[in-house]
């Protein structure tokens, strides 16, 4: 079976395609199976904002308003108010903007992906892959409640709560 992982940056694309390399599983474009990585709205746009200060972004029209946004802004914050003052910049349409057959949550990994492998009758497990089975996120309650409140629709398609 062919895969493609694919997704924005910032959304865990790396990780994923790494854990099914490991597993002796050959990612190719085009596929018969493709699988998008998608991560909670706010934690996505934070690691986004972090990508942009690194200069690890490159010009998409998918998420060109998002970068006007970080590259204008002295801080994470700041680059949350444009957004959520921006009628349309969304997140949902940055991960909608991506054809998948299937999709995994970043903050799953790596038991999705190991479920995955086993769903395909794959022998191998990706589950003591090291470096890759802890996640982080940031606390900006306030910011975080007004992200989920604009992407309700996309927290509630992929059961992100609060």
């Amino acid at each position: 079976m062919n895969i493609h992982v694919d997704g924005p940056p910032a959304s865990g694309v790396g990780r994923i395609k790494k854990a099914f390399k490991s597993a002796g599983v050959s990612l190719s474009d085009p596929a018969d199976f493709r699988i998008l990585c998608v991560k909670h709205p706010f934690d996505w746009l934070a690691s986004f904002f972090d990508c942009v200060l690194f200069d690890l972004v490159e010009e998409d029209s998918r998420w060109s308003r998002l970068l006007l946004h970080a590259n204008t802004s002295t801080s994470f914050s700041e680059f949350v108010e444009k957004y959520l003052k921006d009628d349309c910049t969304c997140v949902a349409k940055v991960f909608d903007s991506y054809t998948s057959d299937s999709v995994m949550r970043i903050e799953d990994f790596p038991w999705n992906v190991d479920e995955f492998l086993h769903g395909i009758g794959h022998p191998h497990s990706v589950l003591n892959f090291p470096g890759l089975a802890t996640y982080s996120r940031c606390t900006y309650d306030e910011l975080k409640r007004d992200v989920v409140r604009k992407e309700c629709e996309l927290c509630e398609r992929f059961d992100y709560y609060g």
